[in-house]
């Protein structure tokens, strides 16, 4: 239980446009009486994220080495109670260094290290799905796709995000371009029609998924919705809790994202 008598210091990384969601903090402060500051660190000081926050830390970026020994100086400099992560780019370098801010007093919103991993690789999270009876549309590597092509396909990053890196392929030509322009490890999966859902999840530390909100992606920008409408869908819902159960180590807020096809297969 924090005590609202303390200083209670929150910083997010990676703020980049979330200015909605770090004044619902700053919204929840004010409720419970905790007296605090918000820091926003960013590799840029062009992003909309600083002008909410009470102070800026410029960090490097987030996949160099130096981006967690420059976290921990902070925490330790300004007295950092949380850290709250805005985007994937540094949840796995969280996950792993965790206890180095508990240590310090600092908590960090982030599940268990190997769940994170299995979260920021496709495969392995489509691996997890099969595990679980949880639908989920097949996904190959290249070289188990080139034994056995097929298209129209999808093709996307092992580790991207952002929509970057992501092209629906209709034939071989196409693919070898695809990949001459995009290094590093690929996930192939049969191009699949149908609407496109994103479902916003909050599950306690102690495992209780209370929050499961379906909405129907209408206008999409850089992988992030724009616009959309929420949906009361029980079986989106009920596959939704399933997932969310089979990641003990996952808690916090997160969300997951689906199509569901003309068929209504999830």
């Amino acid at each position: 239980m924090t005590d609202a008598s303390s200083p209670f210091h929150i910083l997010f990384t990676c703020g980049g446009r979330r200015v909605e969601l770090i004044q619902r903090f700053r919204d929840a402060m004010q409720t419970l009486g905790l007296k605090g500051i918000i820091y926003v660190c960013e590799s840029s000081k062009y992003t909309a994220s600083l002008h909410v926050a009470d102070e800026y830390i410029q960090s490097p970026p987030a996949h160099t080495v130096d981006y967690i020994p420059k976290l921990l100086e902070m925490v330790e400099q300004k007295n950092i109670s949380l850290i709250v992560p805005l985007t994937d780019l540094d949840l796995r370098s969280l996950a792993r260094h965790r206890d180095q801010f508990v240590a310090l007093g600092c908590e960090v919103m982030i599940g268990a290290s190997q769940e994170v991993d299995c979260c920021r690789d496709k495969l392995s999270f489509h691996r997890h799905l099969t595990e679980h009876e949880i639908p989920s549309i097949r996904s190959v590597d290249m070289e188990t796709f080139y034994a056995d092509p097929f298209y129209p396909c999808f093709v996307k990053p092992l580790a991207g995000s952002g929509s970057i890196g992501t092209q629906k392929i209709s034939h071989e030509q196409q693919l070898s371009e695809h990949r001459k322009a995009n290094i590093g490890p690929m996930l192939i999966q049969p191009f699949v029609e149908g609407q496109e859902f994103t479902v916003d999840v909050y599950k306690s530390r102690a495992g209780n998924t209370s929050v499961i909100v379906p909405r129907i992606r209408l206008r999409v920008r850089g992988g992030e919705v724009e616009q959309s409408v929420t949906v009361n869908h029980a079986e989106l819902i009920e596959q939704t809790r399933r997932l969310g159960d089979s990641f003990v180590g996952l808690w916090g807020a997160f969300c997951c994202q689906c199509r569901i096809t003309v068929d209504g297969e999830i």
